[in-house]
């Protein structure tokens, strides 16, 4: 960007924020503040899983991130942090926004609620399978597991299109 902005001035630059930005959002973040977020991210899927089970009525157990039920225990693993979900719908939601929005306010609340979609998102697919699990242990592995996994990164998407319209429409209302 510096380079850009020296050789060729301001107006090049401003042209091409959202690509550069885009580009920035390439480079992975350091392993440490990778595992912090993912062992965080972790911690409040089984947190929040936990509370919804137990609204269910389905008794829980929580240790750490080892949820306890009856007839079985299910861990929530690094992979199911949600950290890779996040990371993905967060930059679909960034080009989104980007190509779609045209206030700058509505971009940055879409942006802002990416994290607590995700997480809800991730929670229910915890849920889900601790739901489905007792039905049929299959759940728990494999190409099942990975469709709840799907499923809950659709459901984030769609949460957010359908925050997207609220938005505008009280956007609109109160403008």
């Amino acid at each position: 960007m510096g380079v850009l902005l020296c050789l060729h001035g301001s107006r090049l630059v401003r042209a091409l924020w959202f690509p550069l930005v885009v580009l920035a959002l390439a480079i992975p973040l350091p392993e440490f503040v990778f595992k912090l977020s993912r062992v965080q991210l972790q911690l409040l899927a089984s947190q929040t899983a936990e509370r919804a089970l137990d609204l269910l009525g389905v008794s829980v157990l929580r240790e750490g991130n080892i949820l306890h039920l009856a007839g079985f225990d299910m861990s929530v693993a690094q992979a199911c942090s949600g950290l890779r979900s996040l990371l993905s719908i967060a930059f679909l939601t960034i080009t989104y926004c980007y190509f779609l929005e045209p206030k700058k306010r509505i971009r940055l609340l879409l942006v802002v609620l990416v994290v607590p979609l995700t997480i809800l998102a991730n929670a229910a697919r915890l849920v889900a399978t601790a739901l489905l699990v007792p039905l049929d242990p299959r759940w728990a592995l494999g190409l099942r597991h990975e469709a709840v996994g799907w499923t809950a990164a659709i459901l984030t998407v769609g949460l957010l299109f359908g925050s997207h319209r609220v938005i505008r429409r009280h956007y609109h209302v109160s403008h």
